[in-house]
């Protein structure tokens, strides 16, 4: 029951590319059924269940055993109204020591984990995808009309009305901006801006290789985003923006990428911890965080070729 709440939330959360809009709405369904499924009725199909299945298994269960009641002596200041009643029944113990103590734990981690202004946050957050620019420039209308509430009453720098007419601004120019990036096809090109819609919608599929087909378009697109606000400088056009946009991509909104990267880097210290210095161990760590980063293979040979004489003989002609 647990884990059917919670596992269309963790594989949301674990995706490269998850949609921010939808992770939020995950966690609050979340948070819904597991309050909502506290209750006898519940439990009393959670044992039925698993009742059947000791039934239906061929091996053999041990029963719960009724255990003998413990009685605490009173003491002489205690209150005589205190009674000691402990718990005789063993699936009565079971749900108040396990059922409802996994539910409540569950429950409290994720409202401490994702509390209002988390979730607020991450609404607002998810403005800056691709998938959501290009949906606003279509109709400006489903912009929200409580877009950034939280994000500018959290980041208190930023007003609220000037990042929405930047932001919406920005909107129009980004298909332009993004495919500026490289020269196009065809420079001195005469069509209009709909035919030139129409032409890229018909032919993309076609032209375009595997990788761009597969590009990202929900929260793993910001990154892309960002780059294309700073490769065209309208860092100084809309500098409100620019301040927004730079604190989204530092927001860790998912932390599974990042706990790969030092999962890897346990597996080494555990393995190699006699023979790896724990400079070389954050210099394996940032190349696997970043990862994105390209490297000049050649820059890399002649680096390390000035080392000493003997490489600089043997790698450079």
């Amino acid at each position: 029951m647990l884990f059917d709440i919670l596992d269309p939330l963790n594989k949301a959360f674990q995706k490269s590319d998850i949609d921010l809009s939808t992770a939020t709405d995950l966690i609050f369904s979340a948070r819904y059924y597991l309050k909502k499924n506290r209750n006898d009725n519940i439990f009393q199909n959670t044992v039925n269940n698993a009742k059947a299945f000791v039934n239906a298994s061929d091996r053999e269960f041990e029963e719960l055993k009724q255990m003998r009641p413990i009685r605490i002596p009173r003491k002489h200041d205690q209150n005589g109204k205190c009674s000691d009643n402990p718990i005789v029944d063993p699936l009565f113990k079971m749900k108040v020591d396990t059922f409802n103590v996994i539910l409540d734990t569950t429950l409290s981690t994720l409202e401490s984990r994702f509390n209002d202004e988390h979730i607020g946050i991450l609404r607002d957050i998810s403005l800056f995808s691709k998938k959501r620019i290009e949906e606003i420039n279509i109709n400006v209308n489903k912009f929200p009309v409580d877009g950034f509430n939280v994000f500018c009453s959290t980041y208190t720098i930023f007003l609220q009305e000037d990042l929405k007419t930047e932001y919406l601004q920005f909107v129009k120019i980004f298909k332009i901006l993004n495919n500026n990036i490289e020269l196009p096809h065809a420079l001195h090109q005469t069509q209009n801006v709909d035919e030139d819609e129409k032409l890229t919608s018909s032919s993309s599929d076609e032209e375009l290789p595997t990788k761009r087909k597969q590009e990202m378009q929900n929260a793993g697109s910001i990154n892309h985003v960002f780059k294309v606000f700073c490769a065209a400088n309208m860092n100084t056009v809309f500098p409100n923006l620019y301040v927004a946009l730079k604190i989204t991509v530092t927001l860790p909104v998912s932390s599974a990428s990042t706990e790969r990267s030092f999962s890897r880097l346990k597996l080494l210290k555990t393995r190699l911890r006699t023979s790896i210095s724990q400079n070389r161990l954050e210099n394996l760590l940032i190349i696997s965080c970043e990862n994105d980063i390209e490297v000049d293979k050649d820059e890399v040979v002649k680096k390390f070729a000035t080392k000493s004489k003997v490489l600089t003989k043997l790698l450079t002609l």
